[in-house]
């Protein structure tokens, strides 16, 4: 296995900003986006969709893997 060099960890290390997001300004995620997970005010999960679902809440989808 080929040994890492410390320019590639410098590299590596140099692609993300690691500045934190606000509803103003960009950060490790968009500015948009952070607004959307402040504006969750639900999280609900399960194998069917509710009929019941309001705006704001987030549904996870639970699938079974098949073989």
């Amino acid at each position: 296995m080929p040994a890492i060099t410390a320019s590639q960890v410098e590299e590596w290390n140099g692609k993300a900003d690691k500045t934190v997001v606000s509803s103003s300004a960009d950060g490790l995620m968009s500015k948009e986006d952070k607004t959307k997970l402040d504006g969750l005010k639900g999280v609900r999960y399960g194998t069917d969709i509710p009929t019941d679902m309001k705006d704001g809440e987030l549904f996870i989808h639970i699938v079974e893997e098949t073989e």
